[in-house]
Order: C-alpha cells, then sequence, then structure tokens
C-alpha cells in the first residue's frame, strides 16, 4: 500500500472519529430542551454570534453565526446547532432559563448583555450581536418583570 492512500484512510478515520465524537457531546448537551414544536414561540432568530464573561476562556472564545435565541411564553433558549452543541457547552453558550430569572436586558450599541440566574444559581452575563435586537430586549423586558 502507497503512503498517500494510508495517510488518506488514516485521514478518514480521525475525521470520522471526529464528527461522531462532536455528535454525542452535542446530543448529550442539547437533552435540556424539548422538542421546538412543543412550545409556543414568540422570538427566534438564528445566526446570532456572542460570548459568555464567565472567564477568560469564555470572553476570548465564543460563537460566530452559529447561535440560536428563542423565547417562548416563560423560557429563554440559547442552544447552538448538534455538532456544535459540545463547543457551546464549554464556552458557556447552552442555557435554558426562566424569563423570571433574567435580572438585567440591555443593548449596548448594536450588542445585547443580558444578565440571570442559571440553573446552579450562579450568575451569568452574555455578550449576543443580533439583528433583532431591540425587539429581543423588549420581549425580555417586557416578559421578565
Amino acid at each position: 500500500m502507497e503512503p498517500q492512500h494510508i495517510f488518506l484512510i488514516f485521514w478518514v478515520i480521525m475525521a470520522a472519529t471526529m464528527l461522531t465524537v462532536m455528535y454525542k457531546r452535542g446530543k448529550k448537551a442539547l437533552d435540556i430542551f424539548p422538542d421546538i414544536s412543543s412550545v409556543h414561540i414568540l422570538f427566534r432568530e438564528k445566526g446570532v454570534s456572542g460570548n459568555s464573561r464567565k472567564s477568560l476562556k469564555t470572553k476570548l472564545g465564543g460563537a460566530r453565526n452559529v447561535l440560536e435565541i428563542i423565547v417562548t411564553n416563560d423560557e429563554l433558549w440559547i442552544r447552538s446547532p448538534l455538532l456544535f452543541a459540545g463547543f457551546g457547552k464549554t464556552y458557556d453558550l447552552l442555557h435554558k432559563v426562566q424569563l423570571l430569572h433574567i435580572s438585567n436586558a440591555e443593548l449596548n450599541k448594536k450588542n445585547v448583555v443580558i444578565t440571570f440566574n442559571s440553573t446552579q444559581k450562579t450568575e451569568t452575563t452574555l455578550d449576543l450581536k443580533m439583528k433583532k435586537a431591540q425587539e429581543f430586549v423588549e420581549i425580555i423586558n417586557k416578559k421578565s418583570v
């Protein structure tokens, strides 16, 4: 067998392994969200960028144009596609939050700064870059009072 064939086989095995690991991590991370057809959606935007202020790692890391923001009657969902969900969890960008736990949502230029108490009872602040930022902030501020 020639070296380029060995390299190709090795590369295919590594790529398949990485995709399998990303799929399993993503599936596990997205388990907190119910089926989207089972809830009433008040607001939804895909292609959102953002980062968390939790640590230096999450401030420097983040997501670019892969987050999905969903507001239901009583919850805020911040999630990402299946293959990126494992990274989203690592960088503190997967959340399912009761609207009553949101303490602040404000527009800062074109970014949204949102602060809430997460499920671990710790305060979380996210910076989100959205196209429909004004509409999002109005809905959150109306529903979280």
